[in-house]
């Protein structure tokens, strides 16, 4: 279940209370029309984090209410935050809530030894199923040095959501961010390694691989990838 998943189905379970999609609306100030089409029994429309938060203001949810799996519209649980911090990612049954951050704030973030991710009211989730570290945190991938033109190959589109737990001891083989030395850069490469030499590679033939910078800092691993339909 992704987080748009997550949304709706706890959408739903706010709206039984009102019993209509109509009573809903008046609720959260949005036209009938709009509601039926992202929690409708065909939705056409994802719910944006703008929406999510109106949805939690309206009906007088905690923010981050809407992100977290809820088994009833009385479930309390919610992210646990901070200010403008994460402190630590939700766990229900396995599915937690991890949040985007830009590949500047993952630079930044990781100085801190990945123990807080920031958030504020425009902040978005993306849904992770499994064991992960409380300093996960999300990236959205940017350019194609990471598209393999070859079919079957492993791509990181561009547009898709990268899960990266700093927590993880990197390996070879493996896909990391990486802070590239006197820069605010953060790469996502393949590390590989070569007569015993570290490599950062690209999927991408028409890019070069690089050696692994002397003082390049190992950001985290990735864990998961996935693509947002809308």
């Amino acid at each position: 279940m992704d987080i748009q998943e997550i949304r709706r189905h706890n959408a739903r379970l706010l709206a039984e209370k009102g019993k209509t999609l109509a009573n809903f609306a008046e609720v959260i100030g949005r036209p009938a029309t709009q509601v039926s089409r992202f929690m409708g029994k065909n939705p056409t429309r994802s719910i944006g984090s703008k929406i999510a938060r109106e949805i939690e203001y309206g009906f007088n949810k905690p923010h981050g209410w809407l992100d977290i799996y809820h088994e009833t519209a009385n479930d309390s649980r919610q992210l646990k935050t901070d200010g403008n911090l994460l402190v630590s990612g939700y766990d229900i049954e396995g599915t937690r809530s991890i949040p985007v951050i830009s590949w500047v704030q993952a630079g930044d973030f990781n100085d801190n030894g990945g123990l807080y991710a920031p958030v504020d009211d425009t902040t978005e989730y993306t849904a992770y199923h499994g064991r992960i570290s409380n300093g996960a945190y999300a990236l959205i991938v940017q350019g194609d040095s990471m598209v393999s033109p070859y079919p079957g190959q492993m791509s990181f589109l561009p547009g898709s959501r990268v899960v990266i737990d700093p927590a993880l001891e990197p390996q070879p083989g493996q896909y990391v961010v990486v802070r590239l030395p006197g820069t605010d850069d953060v790469t996502l490469k393949q590390l590989v390694r070569d007569n015993g030499q570290l490599f950062l590679k690209p999927l991408n033939p028409q890019y070069t691989t690089m050696p692994f910078p002397e003082d390049g800092h190992i950001c985290g691993v990735v864990v998961s990838i996935n693509t947002k339909l809308s």
